[in-house]
């Protein structure tokens, strides 16, 4: 999957809990099981710099090497502490990255 298309998935997971209050777990996000958290963390990362979420306190647990693609040793993602800002709801529903109904 391509780079941008994941920070998409992981804005659209947001979009969903945020703001249509779906019960949905992490796992329903595709990135790769023996890196999963790095991965996700390196995203969440970019979205962050973006200002499409702000993460309150800290959301990451670190800990052990750095992985040496995502550049991180986060073990752990306190979700929790994330949430989608207004322009990043702003930005995935002006490029009809969910549907309005919900689906």
């Amino acid at each position: 999957m391509h780079e941008q298309n994941k920070e998409l998935e992981v804005l659209r997971f947001l979009f969903n809990r945020d703001v249509k209050k779906k019960e949905i777990g992490t796992n329903s996000l595709s990135f790769q099981k023996e890196d999963r958290i790095q991965e996700t963390a390196y995203y969440l990362k970019s979205l962050k710099e973006q200002s499409y979420i702000e993460i309150v306190h800290d959301a990451f647990s670190k800990g052990g090497i750095f992985h040496p693609v995502y550049n991180n040793n986060v073990t752990r993602i306190w979700w929790g502490n994330i949430h989608l800002t207004d322009l990043g709801e702003k930005y995935v529903l002006e490029n009809e990255l969910v549907s309005e109904c919900g689906e």
